[in-house]
Formats: C-alpha cells, structure tokens, sequence
C-alpha cells in the first residue's frame, strides 16, 4: 500500500503513532534527530529518548 502524507502528519501519524508502535526494526532516513523533542503525555521529550525506549525493548533500530 502506498500512501501520501504530508505536512503535520508527518509528525501526528509518523513520529507520534507508527515509530512508538514498532515491534521488531525500525529503519529511520534522516538528516538530524538530536533537537526533535515529541509529546509524551503532557511533556515533551528527546525523539532519542524514544528510541532508546525501542531498543531496550528488542527492537532493532537502524538510522541512515
């Protein structure tokens, strides 16, 4: 299936719902990670964090 997505919902249905849900890898093309802070509850955290959540729990992370 493809699908377009564009403008905020890269960020609502990429980075907030489909990268926290990854239960095996999760392969990541981008030019810079280290300032993108996300919602978690009613705070904002380090994306980074995010992913080291996902690595600690078995999944295989890959950024490019």
């Amino acid at each position: 299936m493809t699908e377009l997505i564009l403008n905020r919902d890269h960020y609502t249905r990429l980075i907030a719902e489909e990268v926290p849900a990854a239960k095996q890898f999760l392969w990541l093309a981008t030019a810079d990670l280290k300032d993108l802070h996300v919602a978690r509850g009613r705070r904002f955290v380090p994306f980074l964090a995010v992913l080291a959540d996902l690595v600690g729990s078995g999944v295989a992370v890959r950024l490019l």
